[in-house]
Order: C-alpha cells, then structure tokens, then sequence
C-alpha cells in the first residue's frame, strides 16, 4: 500500500520514481500503451531510471511477494495487469553510438524511433523494425523481423551483448564470452529470464533509413497513447 510505496521512494534514485493510483494524471500518463486489450491498472508504477533501481525494484517485489510485470514500449498485452506492480523502462532510453566499433549500445526502454535517428546521425544503421514506437526490449526479445533480415538476420541475430537484471536481482553480462546459454536464450526466446537493462547491437552503414513514416493518423493515436519523453 501506500507505507510500502513511500518505503520505495526512500531506496530509489533521483532517477526514479514511484506513481500511484492516488496520483491520478501522473499514473494514467505512465501507463498508458498502444494495446488497448493489454490486462488491466497496476496497483503501482516504479519508473525507473537506472540499473541499478531495477535490482532495487527487484528486490522490492521479491521481499513482499508482490507480482509484477515489465514495459518497455507499452505495446504488449501483456505489460499490464489488475494488482501488479509495473515496472517501466520508459525513463531508460540512452543510445550511445560507437563508430570505431560498429556498435549502438541502448538502454532497456529505449524505442526503435530513438535508436534509428541516432545512429542515422552517425550514418550507420542497426537492424531495426518499422515502427518507431515499438520498444527495443519486445523487438529483439522477440526475434526482431526487419526489412533487412534477408541480409542481416532478424534483430536478435544483431546482439552482441546484453546486461541483465536476473529474478534474484544480480547484474549479469550475457554474450558469446559470458553467460552464453543465456545470452543464446535471450536471443528471440522471450523476455522472461530477466529485465535487461542494455543491450549491444551490431551496426551496419549499407542498410539505410527503415523507419516507416507515421501518417497523420498514426501520429494521433501515437499522442494519445504512447508515453511522453521523459
């Protein structure tokens, strides 16, 4: 209830915050996603804005058995559910480009409209899919079909590595090097082997614009359901 929540508040960063019901406007912004048949209200939102709040988060919901679920891009039906907690990546939506490299590392909460205009920025591209709205966290935990898979695979092919909050709240680093079972079940295998807060994706400068430009109408529903930048 509230005395938990305002627990919360005193363990989480600047970064973060804790939304309740009470809250009203606040909370009906922080859940509001384009699948209008996604489950329910969550008895509380932790927005949060680091790695390391998530294991705070974690550990939160392990120590009062409380159920909760995981939003990146809000687009899953599966992101919100009546009496859960929610645990929202939004405010995580850093993309940092590595040219020397050819790598884009990006935050957990970061969409597909974030990571194509700032490596395009750069004139390099990642394997992306066509809708910027759409969260990297469901794209590449879900296999991640682009209009380059023919060439370039599908955007869990494209993962170099990955940080990852695991159910008992370690920070774990998943690639070909570390955690590798893991690092092959994150690959399009779901998102339930825990949160994962960045991931590292290959880089590409012969792929191009892939972004699908939003017509009038979908910019609408865009204002009217997808969450605000933080």
């Amino acid at each position: 209830g509230h005395f938990l929540a305002e627990v919360l508040c005193t363990q989480l960063s600047p970064l973060s915050q804790v939304i309740q019901p009470s809250d009203g406007e606040a909370f009906d912004t922080s859940i509001k996603s384009w699948n209008r048949d996604n489950g329910g209200v969550p008895s509380l939102v932790i927005a949060v804005g680091s790695t390391e709040d998530v294991v705070v988060a974690i550990r939160f919901v392990r120590q009062h058995s409380l159920p909760f679920t995981v939003a990146c891009g809000f687009h899953s039906q599966y992101c919100k559910r009546n009496g859960h907690v929610l645990i929202s990546l939004a405010r995580m939506n850093k993309v940092d480009v590595d040219t020397e490299s050819m790598l884009v590392h990006v935050q957990g909460g970061a969409r597909l409209g974030d990571i194509d205009n700032t490596c395009e920025a750069h004139h390099n591209y990642a394997v992306l899919g066509a809708h910027p709205h759409v969260g990297v966290g469901g794209f590449i935990l879900g296999g991640g079909i682009s209009f380059f898979s023919r060439r370039y695979g599908f955007g869990c092919d494209n993962l170099e590595s990955a940080e990852i909050v695991t159910a008992d709240a370690r920070v774990v680093t998943a690639n070909t090097r570390e955690n590798a079972d893991l690092f092959w079940a994150l690959r399009g295998a779901g998102s339930n082997f825990g949160i994962v807060t960045r991931f590292t994706l290959r880089l590409h400068n012969k792929i191009g614009h892939q972004m699908r430009d939003l017509r009038p109408e979908d910019e609408a529903i865009a204002a009217k359901y997808s969450l605000p930048k933080q």
